[in-house]
């Protein structure tokens, strides 16, 4: 099965790698804290195209490089860090990546496996900006300028999650100790088994999506509840009033009478009563 995936690759400056679902750091390096990665494999290639397009999102402007889900400046109605995928659009089947930029230091840990030198003068960057704390380093930098205040450049997301300073320490021990954690995982002979995988060229002749600009527009403000609201008002089954809902592919179309229909493009999904009138 594993080489019969159809696995797309994209292309930047002469380079290749797979493409992820929202081009983060964690989607290309989490699997190297277990499992070791093989020269000139498919893997090898893709971590060092992730690392090299990361860097090149944040290039001439003196900003750390870095991007993963994390959480960022924003806060819930009880004051407590949002949370959710940030990426690089180069590497991102997903749209509209590139519209906010949060620098998170696991990303850097993670990078550890596949570029030691530059990952190190990135930690000291982060650390000479003031994302260290008391237990380790801060959950992120937060560079979105809609979210500054006081014309800051960046805001530091001053939290700590267990699960990426557990993955900082994973790579840690894999640099320090020589990949100590990927060969106690291997050691297993059930993970050993299928390392031959793990070692997959770049395959010639696969498909390479074409990079598109882009962006999703954004969302429709959504109408009030009022909005919707009709009191005092009868129905006249003779000539029942309609609504139409549609996304441009799936509709559902209702009447005041109870009566619905719905298609998606040019198929019935459902349709109401033959005997009711106006539908």
């Amino acid at each position: 099965h594993w080489r019969q995936l159809s696995r797309a690759l994209v292309r930047r400056d002469g380079y290749r790698g797979l493409a992820s679902w929202t081009g983060t750091m964690f989607e290309y390096l989490m699997p190297d804290l277990l499992t070791p990665v093989y020269n000139n494999s498919l893997l090898y290639e893709s971590a060092k195209f992730c690392v090299y397009t990361q860097r090149r999102r944040v290039r001439g402007r003196s900003i750390p490089w870095g991007i993963s889900e994390s959480a960022y400046c924003a806060f819930d109605n009880s004051l407590t860090y949002q949370y959710k995928a940030h990426g690089v659009q180069r590497l991102a089947l997903k749209r509209g990546m590139d519209r906010e930029l949060v620098i998170s230091p696991y990303s850097t840990f993670l990078a550890l496996s596949a570029d030691p030198p530059r990952a190190i003068r990135n930690l000291k960057l982060l650390q000479k900006l003031g994302l260290e704390g008391k237990y380790g380093m801060f959950e992120s930098a937060d560079f979105t300028p809609a979210r500054q205040v006081d014309k800051s450049r960046y805001t530091v997301v001053k939290c700590y999650m267990a699960h990426h300073l557990g993955m900082s320490l994973l790579s840690l021990d894999n640099l320090l100790c020589g990949k100590s954690m990927q060969k106690r995982f291997m050691s297993d002979v059930r993970m050993d088994a299928f390392s031959e995988l793990l070692e997959e060229k770049v395959p010639i002749n696969a498909p390479v999506l074409k990079y598109t600009s882009y962006e999703i527009p954004p969302r429709p403000e959504h109408l009030t509840g009022d909005a919707w609201k009709q009191q005092n008002v009868s129905s006249d089954p003779s000539h029942p009033r309609c609504t139409l809902l549609s996304n441009g592919s799936y509709s559902l179309l209702l009447s005041d009478l109870g009566h619905s229909r719905a298609n998606c493009s040019q198929v019935r999904i459902y349709r109401c009563d033959e005997r009711s009138q106006g539908l």
